[in-house]
């Protein structure tokens, strides 16, 4: 299982560190050998659960575990941040998570702000 935890460290002070949410993505056993199927759950600060969701046949060989956050980030967060960008609706395509993330948001994404 791959756990990411963000903290928040006031004036860079370790010692005053405080949580400010994470994930848990865990690979279901799935996949093949190239492609990997994966759960994931994001948690807020508190340690409840927030979302929770499925990526599918993703190409472990080829990206990297930030590609896997950003596609779990993705399917709860684009539609919010695409309108909250003056963008409007994100591409249907990435509304569901059996479809995978488009290129086309991926190349949107970073031109974001």
């Amino acid at each position: 299982m791959i756990v990411l935890k963000i903290e928040m460290w006031p004036r860079g002070e370790e010692a005053k560190a405080y949580p400010l949410g994470s994930a848990h993505i865990w690979n279901d056993a799935t996949g093949t050998a190239s492609t990997g199927n994966y759960g994931f759950k994001l948690f807020r600060k508190d340690g409840r659960q927030y979302r929770e969701g499925v990526i599918t046949n993703f190409p472990r060989k080829r990206l990297l575990v930030w590609d896997l956050l950003f596609r779990a980030l993705c399917q709860h967060f684009i539609k919010r941040n695409h309108i909250a960008l003056g963008k409007g609706e994100p591409f249907e395509e990435a509304k569901t998570a059996e479809t995978g993330l488009a290129m086309r948001h991926v190349q949107e994404a970073q031109s974001c702000p």
